[in-house]
């Protein structure tokens, strides 16, 4: 691991470049706004102090954030939006936590080139490159196994042995008089009526007056039971 002071140095940095970035008039953080933005400071701050750092990513930002801050705290996706310039700065510092902490001793980058084909050697850059890769999937697959265990304390399982319920039926309704419908279609196919029925839809004429009756109330209520007996109601 790198020493404490090169870590304070980096967090130190992310957090200059976060200040700056706030007051920016482009980013359009204001008010609350800059206020949540310093709550995901200081939880970005925390994953990059922990050993190993764990990786500021908007979901783990959110979930830490809303512990600590309540509800108030911007969702995974809020901070994907409206943050997601401050996230890659905290994102960026902690690749750069990782990539320090990569040991760079010949004696220690010589049971990974064992690992490769025959005659294959690596470089030190090359090395340090596959052990920041190799951090970042382990704490990738930190992040997996803790979604999944919050999933398995909320969703509880179905018990042992028992089917799953069956599925509720739909209510069957009937089918209404469609006379009405028919001949308000037929009708509106009349030069007369005031429609018109052009490549995009139905629309009024000028011999349909000021204030036109599109639809008459009982043909809404067809449509209406139509629209429901399909599942949409």
């Amino acid at each position: 691991m790198p020493k404490p002071s090169k870590v304070h140095e980096i967090i130190g940095r992310a957090a200059v470049r976060s200040e700056a970035l706030l007051q920016q008039p482009e980013t359009g953080l204001g008010g609350e706004r800059i206020a949540r933005a310093r709550w995901i400071m200081e939880i970005a701050t925390q994953f990059l102090k922990q050993l190993p750092p764990r990786e500021p990513t908007a979901p783990s930002l959110a979930e830490e954030g809303r512990i600590k801050f309540g509800k108030k705290f911007p969702k995974g996706r809020t901070i994907y939006n409206h943050y997601r310039g401050l996230r890659n700065v905290w994102q960026e510092a902690y690749e750069e936590i990782v990539s320090v902490s990569a040991i760079r001793t010949k004696g220690n980058a010589e049971p990974l080139n064992r690992t490769l084909e025959p005659g294959m050697l690596l470089d030190a850059g090359t090395v340090e490159r596959l052990k920041v890769g190799e951090q970042r999937i382990r704490s990738l697959t930190g992040e997996v196994n803790r979604l999944r265990e919050i999933i398995r304390k909320s969703v509880p399982a179905p018990p042992a042995g028992r089917p799953p319920p069956p599925e509720p039926e739909k209510a069957v309704r009937p089918m209404p008089e469609l006379s009405g419908l028919r001949e308000w279609l037929a009708g509106i196919e009349r030069v007369s009526s005031g429609f018109e029925v052009d490549d995009i839809g139905l629309r009024a004429t000028r011999l349909a007056g000021a204030t036109p009756r599109i639809m008459p109330l009982e043909v809404i209520a067809m449509l209406r039971i139509l629209a429901a007996s399909d599942g949409g109601g």
